[in-house]
């Protein structure tokens, strides 16, 4: 892991994290940008199929969590500009709000904190 983080364990669940919201083969050319020292082969295979487990718990749901994240998006793009026309920010700000979003209740259904009915 990499030093920067607070602790091993924040570590982990920031990798966690970010491997539920970036594409699956995108994710170790994010954790080379980011500086994120890469797991080894046997824990980068584990870590991968507890992602899918992850993002499928969800998945049931997952449209409304698009869909909500989306309003988020708007909302936050709306105070930050002081404008609902204007759309200059409005992509990366609702990909921003996809991965809080998404990444937050995909963790909290693996707490067992929240859970996914179908």
């Amino acid at each position: 892991m990499d030093a920067e983080f607070p602790s091993a364990a924040y570590a982990m669940a920031f990798r966690g994290m970010l491997r539920d919201v970036v594409a699956c083969h995108e994710f170790a050319t994010v954790c080379q940008h980011l500086d994120i020292v890469p797991p080894s082969e046997d824990v980068d295979a584990y870590e991968h199929w507890d992602s899918h487990a992850r993002v499928d718990a969800v998945r049931p749901v997952l449209s409304e969590i698009m869909a909500t994240s989306d309003l988020a998006a708007d909302v936050v793009h709306a105070i930050s500009t002081g404008s609902r026309t204007d759309e200059g920010q409005l992509p990366d700000i609702t990909a921003l709000a996809r991965a809080c979003v998404t990444g937050t209740i995909i963790r909290l259904v693996a707490q067992g904190t929240l859970q996914v009915t179908p």
